[in-house]
């Protein structure tokens, strides 16, 4: 794996592991509601497993997206990397009308708000890392001028 990908792939684990614990530390009000009513999220009250999640989630749509990039023509990629842009933020903003107009997502409160809108995030950054050129550290290659 080159250098490039391999620091992007721990400022994604970093972002995961920032998204999990910010989800485990829910308000009391929301860590009773999840224990008796909503079981299948309990998975949530635990920093690295949500964390483990959020990681895998972004993995897997890094892969996708960089093998589309890869199959498709650069133009296509473009495109590509547009669309997954518009869709996180369109999910961005659902996650947010949804936290402030549903009363039981309401009372898990702003760090576990704050987790979520780190995965959303985390996918702008995969499209906008996948979006740009991915040249040398040095910047494009242009003709010296001071050569004589």
């Amino acid at each position: 794996m080159k250098r490039g990908p391999l620091i992007f792939v721990v400022f994604l684990a970093a972002l995961s592991l920032l998204s999990g614990w910010l989800m485990s530390h829910m308000s009391w009000l929301g860590r009773i509601g999840i224990t008796l009513f909503h079981r299948d999220f309990r998975f949530l009250k635990v920093w690295y497993k949500g964390a483990a999640l959020i990681f895998f989630l972004l993995i897997i749509l890094y892969g996708l997206q960089s093998l589309m990039k890869k199959k498709c023509s650069a133009r296509q990629g473009k495109w590509l990397q547009v669309l997954a842009i518009i869709a996180a933020l369109a999910g961005l903003w659902l996650t947010f009308r949804d936290f402030q107009t549903d009363f039981s997502h309401s009372i898990l409160k702003e760090r576990f708000h704050l987790g979520v809108y780190l995965f959303w995030v985390g996918w702008i950054c995969i499209s906008l890392r996948l979006l740009w050129p991915q040249g040398d550290a040095q910047g494009p290659d242009v003709p010296r001028t001071d050569r004589k």
